[in-house]
């Protein structure tokens, strides 16, 4: 089996969201240290972890912003 490789792209939405236990920002950083240690799940767990996350995040705070995440899955069988 070759190489797997995750690509993702996001709105600015996300990062800029307001939520958690302080109501702060979710911030890249936090969202780029998620990607990296979901790196070795499969692309489904990685999505409902990714998805239950930001839900989570969020809480019940009222959107003010767009939000997207893209994450393809890009198989290399070189």
């Amino acid at each position: 089996m070759g190489r797997v490789d995750n690509i993702y792209m996001s709105s600015d939405g996300i990062q800029d969201r307001f939520g958690g236990a302080e109501g702060g920002n979710l911030k890249i950083r936090r969202l780029k240290r998620l990607i990296v240690e979901l790196s070795q799940q499969n692309i489904s767990t990685q999505k409902v972890v990714l998805r239950d996350t930001f839900s989570d995040w969020k809480e019940d705070q009222e959107q003010e912003d767009y939000v997207c995440l893209i994450g393809i899955n890009v198989a290399n069988d070189l």
